[in-house]
Order: structure tokens, then C-alpha cells, then sequence
């Protein structure tokens, strides 16, 4: 049995919570990098909008609770299908990683290194991108898997260790078929596998 974690559990998080940390956190990124100021000195570009309001009535706040829902149970919302997860993760990681003023700046290929799971947003980042992997019948990762079972990664890499969970490839970064991650999320009773 794999041993307990400290991380967020995905399907505990509010949505409304998690796109309130993500507006804070993309508000901070570009007042920090969208004019460069002397050392300092802080740019507040938010007025009257905090971050709550931002995650409630902003399209990337919006955006972000729609991922929150797709990560927890594959709930598309309005979206046809869900490879629209993939442009809904793009949108919300180019406002949290890119440069700013300079679109293009970050790719789905880095979210993984870029994205730590120990936060609400990582963990949504990265749990939503490895439920789009498996829905386009594309290998996970070792992260995503872990992510969306609500367990670290020493916890999947014991379940491997101990042929609970079988590797497609084992170099970095590590994957597990989609169809070995939707038989393992499904026996452990995560919604929409």
C-alpha cells in the first residue's frame, strides 16, 4: 500500500480557491516582469481587483476553475471535448510561466519540470495535463499520475517498485501507458476513469 502524503489532494481543492491563487500568482508574475523597475520598487497593476474577484469574473480565473473541475473528474463544462483541456492549459501556463510580453513563450513539454505538485495550482496544472494525455491515448507521467491519484511520487515510485504500476518508458521523464494509468487511477476510484 502506498504511504499517505502531505501534498494537496486534487479532489479536495476548490476551484474557486485554487483560480484565486492562480490571478495572484499571474498578477504578481506580470507586475514583476511586464516593466522593469529598479530593485525594490513593486508595480501593483491590480487597483481594486484582488485576486478573489479576478478568479471569479476574469477569463483566466474562469479558466482555471474549469481545469480544477477537468483535473478532479473530467468534467468538460461548455467544452466539446477534451482537447480543449489542452488549449485551456496553455492560455493559464503562458500567463503563470511565459515571458511577459513575448506570447509563445512557454510549451505544454515544459509543465512538468516548470510545475511543482506541493501547490494547488501545480498540482491542478499537472493533473489536468495528465488526464488530457490519457484522454488523447498518449503515455503520462510518473508526475501527472501521481498528481491525479493524490499521492507524491515516491509513493508511485514504490507502487512501480512493487509492480503495482508498470512503466511504458523509464527514461526521464518516466510515463506509464494511458491505458496502465486509467486501469491504476480507476481501481483507486479517482472520477471519470
Amino acid at each position: 500500500m502506498a504511504p499517505p502524503t502531505q501534498l494537496p489532494r486534487l479532489d479536495q481543492l476548490d476551484p474557486l480557491v485554487v483560480a484565486g491563487e492562480a490571478c495572484r500568482l499571474v498578477l504578481d508574475h506580470v507586475a514583476r516582469y511586464a516593466v522593469p523597475l529598479s530593485p525594490g520598487v513593486t508595480l501593483d497593476l491590480r487597483g481594486d481587483m484582488t485576486a478573489d474577484r479576478a478568479a471569479a469574473s476574469t477569463g483566466i480565473g474562469l479558466t482555471v476553475q474549469d481545469l480544477t473541475r477537468y483535473a478532479q473528474r473530467g468534467e468538460l463544462g461548455d467544452w466539446p471535448d477534451a482537447s480543449c483541456a489542452e488549449d485551456a492549459l496553455i492560455e493559464v501556463c503562458s500567463a503563470l510561466y511565459g515571458c511577459a510580453g513575448e506570447p509563445g513563450t512557454f510549451g505544454l513539454g515544459e509543465l512538468e519540470g516548470e510545475t511543482d505538485i506541493e501547490t494547488p495550482i501545480g498540482v491542478v496544472l499537472v493533473a489536468a495535463h495528465g488526464r488530457w494525455r490519457v484522454a488523447m491515448r498518449q503515455a503520462v507521467t510518473v508526475k501527472a499520475v501521481a498528481a491525479l491519484a493524490s499521492l507524491s511520487v515516491n509513493a508511485i515510485d514504490a507502487l512501480i517498485k512493487d509492480g503495482e504500476i508498470r512503466l511504458a518508458s523509464e527514461k526521464r521523464p518516466r510515463t506509464i501507458a494511458p491505458k496502465e494509468a486509467r486501469r491504476f487511477l480507476g481501481a483507486r476510484g479517482v472520477p471519470g476513469f
